[in-house]
């Protein structure tokens, strides 16, 4: 669902980022491995990344998707930056309607890898950008952005592009993008990031991303497009808020927090 132009704009993120990926050793050629995930990392290769997403993933359930199903019944979910699919095959075998999007088909770590689960879950599978979603107005209960918010360089057009689809009382939430109360603390560590996965002999640099989010670029948000905004911590949050403290009494940058930010039209 890219266009040609769409295509040519977006190729050497793509490649930039499938390369990092395979780089740092992500995906698995096992099939157990992604219909295990997020609970089990059968790589051995990232349990602790793997351990906060799978509480992330149950915060999520618990909070914002049973509650909605108890009210709504079977939910039409869009996994925003699908990625390997993985939420998308968790929330297709709890009954829901999902389609997963994505602009990198990836074999291993993109939208190649959905091959690789149970083949009688239904699950609408679309190499798409999340800022030109090919998706009718008002099809969707819930847009996720799981993992995937961090990457957009435009963060007001991809919002608004989710809006674009969200039946009326219909909710977007941003789960796993970094979240920091200072800008001055994500900006560093977005510029760590650039510098760690910049190769020494590649100077080409992947596009802008918007990296993280804050309380003002939330409310930003919220006064732009007419949204009200939860910000729910997970249980463990008030380890990463002793984290932050000490970081700032020591001068060091603040470690990020990983609440689910969920969005409502006001």
């Amino acid at each position: 669902m890219l266009s040609d132009s769409q295509r040519v704009a977006i190729e050497p993120r793509v490649r930039r980022y499938t390369e990092i990926r395979r780089t740092e050793g992500w995906g698995d050629d096992d099939p157990q491995y992604y219909r295990a995930l997020p609970f089990v990392d059968r790589s051995a290769r990232f349990p602790e990344i793997w351990r906060l997403r799978a509480q992330s993933y149950r915060h999520l359930q618990r909070r914002i998707l049973q509650p909605l199903a108890r009210a709504r019944g079977s939910l039409r979910v869009i996994d925003a930056g699908a990625g390997n699919g993985w939420l998308s095959y968790r929330l297709a075998r709890a009954g829901h309607r999902v389609a997963a999007v994505d602009i990198c088909t990836d074999r291993l770590d993109g939208l190649g890898a959905l091959s690789r689960y149970a083949p009688d879950i239904p699950m609408l599978v679309l190499e798409a950008s999340f800022d030109q979603l090919p998706i009718a107005p008002r099809q969707a209960d819930v847009v996720i952005f799981n993992g995937s918010l961090h990457y957009s360089n435009n963060v007001r057009r991809t919002m608004e592009q989710a809006l674009g689809v969200l039946v009326a009382g219909g909710r977007i939430v941003v789960v796993d993008t970094p979240y920091y109360r200072r800008e001055i603390d994500g900006h560093s560590m977005l510029a760590q990031w650039h510098a760690d996965k910049q190769h020494p002999h590649d100077q080409s640099e992947t596009s802008p991303m918007q990296g993280f989010l804050t309380p003002a670029a939330i409310a930003r948000l919220c006064s732009q497009l007419g949204l009200e905004a939860r910000t729910l911590r997970p249980p463990a949050a008030w380890r990463a808020a002793a984290a932050a403290l000490r970081s700032r009494i020591t001068g060091q940058r603040a470690r990020a927090a990983f609440p689910l930010i969920e969005f409502a039209q006001s």
